[in-house]
């Protein structure tokens, strides 16, 4: 194994998902479209609220309105993720050395290319379900008066123009559906690149006191070898550092965006359980409403399992350390710096967003809990009525 110098990766083993998730949305002419597309919906979500307000909607009616009212609000914050942190994937070989897939030998390299591969597959999958759910909500229904207060709103106020208006409001959906699932292609994006990193790492490191063709009891006093190991020691140090500083940062750029999005996810979440119980759920929603619930639980699931890979990579590193290093054939300056590694590398590496809730499964299980108990409770109450 080659502990010189690395050189970086040429081209992008997940260039689909930076493509469909940052470069489109490049272009200014872009952005404008998606600051449009966010106004446009925020004006509507205030038209709603004042409607509220001022007595024009009862509580009832605002239940019909509530799913598409709670869940613009995540797609408006998606919109202005796009628009305000149009790098957070786009420079990550600027911010981290990427290192080439095949460094780490053929096998390694095999295993990236197959998980590669099913990445694509439910990146190709989740779009289809995105596109078929955004085009759903943009095909009108006779009863939209009843679930979108834009609809209703231009019947009332703008009869002569209701086609037109009617038809640039429903154009939104078409941007507005695949702009809430962007941000997910870009965290699997940026903590798969750093997974396959720790993959190559992690065989660096159990390569490290490999004695070679050396005689095992003599390796203590084999100044060679303990030159060697010393190296390659140093060599992962370093890399692991490079590690912490791009966790840091990236987990920094999402914590705001997760929390965000948490806590908009969990309002329409709310909304929509109210919605199917309320007794006002027509059939001809229901290619809508399943469509939308396929693509919201493969994201939510694609969310949840990125963030616990690299948790599972980081620890299944931290085993092989334990397990594979011959320490104790190491001189007592290399033992210092193999304390050094263990104590940085027994540091958790996870997706967290606050000091107790990181991603992976056991948000995940919470989260599924925690709507379950809200859809019981609101269905024991529905039956008892």
């Amino acid at each position: 194994m080659d502990y010189s110098e690395k050189s970086l990766m040429q081209g992008d083993c997940l260039k689909l998902l930076k493509v469909i998730s940052s470069d489109i949305f490049q272009p200014k002419l872009v952005k404008l479209i998606l600051l449009i597309v966010f106004g446009v919906h925020l004006i509507v979500d205030l038209l709603t609220l004042r409607a509220l307000l001022v007595n024009e909607l009862d509580f009832k009616e605002f239940v019909f309105y509530g799913p598409v009212f709670f869940g613009s609000f995540y797609g408006m914050m998606a919109l202005l993720t796009l628009v305000l942190k149009d790098d957070f994937i786009s420079n990550l070989k600027q911010e981290f050395r990427l290192w080439p897939l095949d460094c780490a030998g053929d096998e390694i390299y095999s295993q990236i290319k197959f998980e590669n591969k099913i990445i694509k597959i439910f990146v190709v999958f989740n779009c289809i379900v995105t596109f078929i759910g955004s085009y759903l909500y943009f095909l009108p229904l006779d009863s939209d008066n009843e679930t979108f207060y834009a609809v209703r709103f231009i019947e009332e106020n703008y009869p002569d123009h209701r086609n037109l208006l009617h038809g640039l409001y429903r154009s939104t959906f078409l941007i507005f559906g695949y702009a809430m699932t962007v941000h997910v292609y870009q965290v699997i994006y940026n903590s798969q690149h750093l997974r396959y990193q720790i993959i190559i790492f992690t065989e660096y490191v159990a390569s490290i006191g490999n004695p070679d063709k050396r005689k095992e009891n003599e390796l203590f006093y084999d100044k060679g070898f303990q030159k060697v190991v010393y190296e390659r020691l140093k060599f992962c140090i370093m890399r692991h550092q490079e590690f912490l500083v791009i966790s840091n940062k990236k987990v920094g750029d999402m914590r705001v965006f997760i929390v965000g999005y948490s806590l908009c996810g969990c309002l329409l979440g709310i909304s929509l359980t109210f919605y199917i119980f309320s007794g006002k759920f027509y059939r001809e929603h229901f290619p809508r409403v399943a469509v939308a619930c396929v693509g919201a639980v493969a994201t939510f699931w694609a969310v949840i399992t990125a963030g616990q890979a690299i948790e599972s990579e980081y620890d299944s590193a931290l085993s092989t350390l334990l397990g594979k290093i011959e320490w104790y054939y190491f001189n007592d300056s290399n033992k210092k710096n193999y304390l050094v590694m263990l104590i940085n590398l027994m540091q958790p590496w996870k997706i967290k967003f606050s000091e107790e809730y990181a991603v992976n499964y056991e948000l995940g299980l919470g989260i599924v809990r925690a709507i379950y108990s809200i859809v019981s409770v609101v269905a024991s109450m529905h039956f008892e009525v």
